[in-house]
């Protein structure tokens, strides 16, 4: 009877000790995964850096925004609390029962609180912003223009036609009064990009905005809603080629500029980026 006993038993214990070896290597394997992340979020970072070219004294610039505003350390109490929330989902899971409406998002938004502890603290929320801060003014003030719309990525055709079109449906909605404002500015950034003071080019370009504009104002809700992405097309082909767009993203629209800036230059990893590059950049070659 006690050797029956003991052969029931051993398919559970084998079970759990294979359990056990399993639990070991996924310790590790989450660990080597979350390493892998990490890296691979500064080479993302890196990458879109590299192609900016900046200048000894462009870096300094940001060195001494972050030495002047420090990113906060990692919060390992986030963490444990965001663990233990999902946690307590798995197991209601695993008992059956069904994942209720949200839960997927609040699972999601668990997930990002904890891997910003990594070093991503200050991520823009996709909130639309109204103004730079004082650090982002700065920083963006030392890029050129070409280092500037590299980083926002503002001369493809349908990045533009999106920004476009996210700014019209916010003008839209204003009263006629900052509705004419907002037209003429608009019409004024953009064709004097298309060439110079009095050139057919530039009246062309003006002409061709203002009339798209006025359309767009005079365009019933559902019809607007129909065409977006005829209108983001039409966006691309208006805006002067080669144009400039960070000074009308500036009085417009920082949103995206806030977003590149903190995704890349004002991201909180890097002061330690910035420590690792010199560094290594200090090595003499070959060493």
């Amino acid at each position: 009877m006690r050797r029956l006993s003991v052969l029931l038993l051993l398919p559970g214990l084998l079970w759990a000790t294979a359990c056990g070896a399993q639990e070991a290597d996924r310790g590790q394997l989450l660990t080597g995964i979350v390493r892998l992340i990490d890296i691979w979020t500064d080479i993302e970072i890196l990458g879109r850096l590299t192609q900016l070219a900046l200048t000894d004294a462009q870096w300094q610039t940001v060195a001494a925004v972050h030495q002047a505003h420090p990113p906060p350390g990692p919060d390992l109490q986030v963490v444990a609390e965001a663990a233990d929330k999902a946690e307590e989902l798995r197991r209601k899971v695993l008992a059956g029962q069904e994942m209720k409406p949200g839960d997927q998002e609040a699972l999601g938004r668990l997930m990002q609180t904890a891997v910003q502890q990594l070093g991503d603290r200050g991520l823009p929320d996709g909130k639309p912003i109204t103004e730079l801060t004082a650090e982002e003014k700065l920083v963006w003030a030392v890029l050129t223009p070409e280092q500037q719309g590299k980083l926002i990525g503002g001369g493809q055709p349908d990045a533009i036609g999106r920004r476009g079109l996210a700014l019209l449906k916010r003008l839209r909605d204003t009263d006629e009064a900052t509705w004419a404002q907002s037209r003429d500015r608009l019409v004024a950034l953009l064709s004097a990009q298309a060439g110079g003071e009095g050139t057919a080019a530039r009246e062309n370009s003006r002409q061709m905005l203002l009339d798209f504009l006025n359309r767009v104002r005079a365009m019933p809700a559902t019809d607007f809603a129909k065409r977006q992405t005829e209108l983001m097309a039409e966006i691309g082909v208006l805006v002067p080629q080669n144009a400039n767009l960070a000074a009308l993203l500036l009085e417009f629209d920082p949103t995206p500029i806030h977003q590149a800036l903190s995704q890349t230059l004002l991201n909180s990893r890097m002061p330690r980026l910035l420590q690792e590059m010199h560094a290594v950049r200090a090595r003499p070659a070959g060493g």
